[in-house]
């Protein structure tokens, strides 16, 4: 179910809309999969060591 689906079923049950304590409630009970796009970390580059001089 999506945050949507829930919040359109909540309303529906309880004739008012969730507080945010509730959403975060129900999305930690795993009753809806959250929307948010899961954000993945760049590849992080590491500098060398040394400094690498081209020829002297």
């Amino acid at each position: 179910m999506t945050k949507a689906d829930w919040l359109d079923f909540f309303e529906a049950i309880n004739g008012r809309s969730a507080t945010e304590e509730e959403i975060a409630a129900a999305l930690a009970a795993g009753e809806f999969q959250d929307d948010a796009p899961a954000v993945e970390a760049a590849p992080v580059q590491e500098a060398p060591a040394q400094p690498i001089f081209a020829g002297a």
